[in-house]
């Protein structure tokens, strides 16, 4: 699931920014920090079995979403003794007790280095569960890569872009998930004037379960009213006493 997260981040990027590889390069600094967002945004707007728990790690903040992180504790990231600085990160950061992802960007083709690094962080002390080389960003989506290191031999897994990879979140998302994702969005004067609208539309759906109430209450008592054997009793007998002033002279109803 986290590679078909991976691949709706790409195409956002794909749509939204290709205007970064116009005319003079940016650096990939740039590059990285779009797709970062993009990625936050998919993870927490997706609701699935794999990303359930990790959604809120994110949330609650145990969970970081970083670029060009390059410190471990005190001291320099370094794998196979050399300063690592990788281009995404998704860690618990100050310790190894939660490593997800590693991630290496780069704009054209990857080289010798990113694949080293991305071998090394397969490797204890750090052990990320998903260690992925992304190249080719300047090209359309669908000739982008993603390549996935998948242990610590160094053993690759490519894996390609299709329609289904990139599903917008949204469709996976019950009304009530979009609305509190959006909700996450607003600044705070805008998210008290909401929470205000709310309690009035709580207060408005309690008023109408009360008048539902009332009305089924009223409905059954009258139901209870009719099958009573002594209201049956008296009603017949007060049809028969106005049968009976027919025969008096009196006009009909």
């Amino acid at each position: 699931m986290f590679i078909q997260i991976v691949w709706e981040a790409l195409n956002k990027f794909n749509k939204q920014d290709k205007s970064l590889f116009d005319g003079k390069q940016v650096k990939e600094e740039c590059i990285n920090h779009r797709i970062a967002l993009y990625l936050q945004e998919m993870l927490l707007n997706r609701i699935c079995g794999e990303t359930t728990d990790f959604k809120q790690k994110l949330e609650t903040g145990y969970l970081k979403i970083d670029i060009e992180y390059d410190k471990l504790f005190d001291e320099l990231k370094t794998i196979n003794h050399k300063s690592s600085r990788p281009d995404i990160l998704i860690h618990h950061r100050g310790d190894n007790s939660y490593n997800y992802a590693y991630i290496e960007l780069k704009k054209q083709y990857r080289n010798k280095r990113d694949t080293e690094k991305c071998v090394g962080a397969k490797k204890a002390p750090y052990n990320y569960t998903y260690v992925l080389i992304i190249d080719c960003l300047n090209k359309p989506v669908d000739k982008m890569r993603v390549i996935e290191i998948i242990d610590d031999s160094g053993n690759e897994k490519k894996h390609s872009f299709s329609a289904e990879s990139a599903i917008a979140p949204s469709k996976t998302m019950t009304i009530h998930d979009q609305t509190i994702s959006k909700l996450r969005q607003l600044p705070e004067a805008l998210a008290q004037e909401v929470n205000d609208f709310i309690d009035f539309l709580l207060f408005k759906q309690s008023s109408k379960q009360w008048q539902r109430s009332i009305q089924f209450s009223e409905s059954t008592e009258l139901a209870e009213m009719a099958n009573d054997p002594e209201i049956q009793a008296e009603m017949a007998a007060i049809e028969t006493e106005f049968a009976a002033t027919e025969y008096d002279g009196l006009p009909s109803a």
